[in-house]
């Protein structure tokens, strides 16, 4: 297979939430760009909230903030935060409708403190990949300490999705809205996720191919939750995890294993990026994408 670009989501596809990626995922990443292929984290983190075992491994790049930050090596190639109307109307309407959230900014996250009940706590067991993050973030600050640095993405919990609706409806058309859904039955806690509308994953792959002069159909990108589906679309091969919902595995070509079951690093193995895996691994049929890319 030619060089490829390759785009990994953290937070349920390279490990779930307070865990760290397998020694599995770890190797496949390396060997993949020892063989010369290109490895960018696809995140809706800051720089600062990426885990030291996942900037460990070794990236050529990132996209951070769901697209509102798009790194290659130590070059910014596109920088935008909301605009600071929008991040002041959004946080009246939050405060208004009593729901906690959280300012990411590059360099740290603020948060009000959350305390959840019965329904809150079950949520942290079968929630969505993004709920269980934002429940762990412990290093951020308190909201009362935010200086007025620049907001790349406002984060907010919501005990259901009639909350999150009505709040979607009350921001309107001036910002992008995306919820993450839960997989607990019945009521249970989501988290909705605003950002500057200009501004998704997939716009930053594109950037990112411009910068190398590549096509989008030599891209693979990971992912698992709904600020995934642009750039799943966007990837020449995009593959959603298995336990991601039904919505999010519309937008991708693939299905790869969950992070328990190193699906990462053995897609990149179907894919004929990497030769092997550590402890053996027979690979399934290849992957094959829009073009469909595979290994000959």
């Amino acid at each position: 297979m030619n060089k490829m670009l390759l785009f990994f989501d953290i937070d349920g596809t390279l490990a779930m939430p307070r865990s760290q990626p397998s020694d599995t995922v770890v190797q496949a990443i390396r060997a993949a760009r020892l063989n010369g292929h290109k490895a960018f984290l696809s995140t809706g983190r800051s720089e600062a909230s990426v885990p030291d075992g996942v900037a460990g491994i070794g990236f050529d790049g990132g996209i951070y903030s769901a697209g509102g930050r798009v790194i290659v090596g130590s070059t910014v190639l596109y920088d935008r935060p909301m605009p600071e109307t929008l991040v002041h109307t959004v946080c009246e309407i939050l405060k208004q409708e009593c729901q906690p959230y959280f300012l990411e900014c590059a360099g740290k996250t603020y948060r009000q403190k959350i305390e959840l009940d019965d329904n809150g706590q079950a949520a942290w067991s079968g929630g969505s990949s993004e709920l269980k993050r934002m429940l762990s973030c412990s290093d951020a600050d308190a909201i009362d300490s935010y200086q007025g640095e620049p907001v790349y993405k406002i984060s907010f919990i919501a005990p259901g999705r009639d909350q999150v609706d009505r709040i979607s409806e009350r921001i309107g058309d001036v910002a992008k809205v995306i919820c993450f859904g839960n997989s607990i039955s019945g009521p249970g806690y989501m988290v909705g996720e605003i950002s500057d509308k200009c501004v998704n994953k997939g716009l930053a792959l594109r950037k990112i191919c411009a910068y190398y002069g590549m096509e989008t159909s030599q891209c693979v990108a990971f992912g698992d939750s709904m600020n995934d589906a642009e750039i799943l679309s966007a990837a020449g091969i995009g593959i959603a995890m298995a336990d991601s919902e039904e919505c999010v595995k519309s937008f991708a070509d693939d299905i790869c294993g969950t992070c328990a079951e190193d699906g990462v690093a053995k897609a990149l193995v179907q894919l004929g990026l990497i030769r092997e895996l550590f402890g053996g691994y027979t690979p399934d049929p290849p992957l094959r994408g829009r073009q469909g890319n595979s290994e000959g």
